[in-house]
């Protein structure tokens, strides 16, 4: 059942600055998105006004209008429907820093000029990022992995995870120093990186762990993706103090093809597929082993 949204009001208004959207998570996080009197659809077709092109995004997904120092937001009869405060919702009325969820894209209301937007996109960046290598970190992470695992469970599009260890990595700390290790974490990061599609989320979990999260992506052509990032970065020469440094990575392969599969299981498989590739003499790629019913 779908309900109102009552949203508290702020009466500290400064009515003379310009009202904006700020996508908080979503593709396009730290989007300032200003705001006229006007009303304006939000959605991905050619008809919205203001276009959002992450997953779960209707064509004309909703409406929004400044009333005063509010904003009134309509569900247009999305897909996916309007959340605020975790509830679908028909319409609500926003007040200052209130947020709500269109598909992945997460947008919060600020009434005041949109650079105060531009700050609460580097306080986002902040609180969802790895510094070093720009990559989400571990609590990013979890929450999108939660996510895409329930989009995962009722779809079934297809979901997969590749789990990354540097192979070595310890060596190239005692070698060349950890800032060095540093520079081959960011190289690695940004070669990974530049092997996705803009629907994928990368993150740093942890020391040389990354992962990279494959929605619409079954497992045959998840391990392809994984080879090629395999594959790029043993071609890849890291400038380092006038010599040109190599490494290689070992990455597990798991997909999520169970119901009874959780967030969970899915990390844990890929994991262990990581660990497996180690064992077999690493710089290879591994997919999960399925256990038979």
């Amino acid at each position: 059942m779908e309900h109102t949204c009552p949203v508290r009001a702020d009466p500290g208004a400064a009515t003379e600055r310009v009202p904006c959207l700020v996508v908080l998570r979503g593709r396009e996080a730290g989007r300032v998105i200003a705001l006229g009197s006007d009303p304006c659809i939000l959605g991905r077709g050619d008809r919205a006004q203001v276009r959002l092109s992450d997953p779960g995004i209707s064509r004309e997904h909703a409406r929004v209008r400044v009333r005063s120092e509010r904003l009134l937001i309509e569900d247009l009869g999305s897909t996916n429907g309007v959340l605020c405060h975790g509830r679908r919702i028909r319409q609500a009325l926003l007040g200052d820093g209130d947020c709500v969820m269109l598909g992945d894209c997460l947008l919060a209301f600020r009434r005041n000029h949109p650079d105060e937007g531009r700050l609460l996109r580097r306080l986002y960046h902040r609180a969802t990022r790895d510094m070093l290598t720009g990559l989400f970190n571990r609590q990013s992470f979890e929450d999108r992995l939660g996510r895409e695992v329930e989009r995962e469970q009722r779809y079934r599009h297809g979901l997969s995870l590749v789990f990354l260890d540097l192979d070595h990595f310890k060596r190239v700390n005692d070698t060349h120093g950890h800032r060095a290790g540093d520079r081959v974490l960011a190289a690695v990061a940004r070669l990974l990186r530049d092997a996705l599609r803009v629907t994928d989320f990368a993150a740093r979990i942890g020391g040389e762990e990354l992962v990279a999260l494959l929605p619409e992506c079954p497992g045959e052509r998840a391990v392809e993706v994984a080879e090629k990032i395999r594959a790029r970065i043993e071609a890849h020469k890291i400038p380092l103090d006038g010599k040109l440094l190599r490494v290689t990575a070992s990455l597990g392969v798991s997909s999520l093809d169970s119901p009874r599969m959780s967030a969970a299981d899915l990390l844990s498989e890929a994991d262990a597929a990581c660990y497996r590739a180690k064992r077999e003499g690493r710089n290879r790629v591994v997919a999960a082993e399925r256990k038979s019913a």
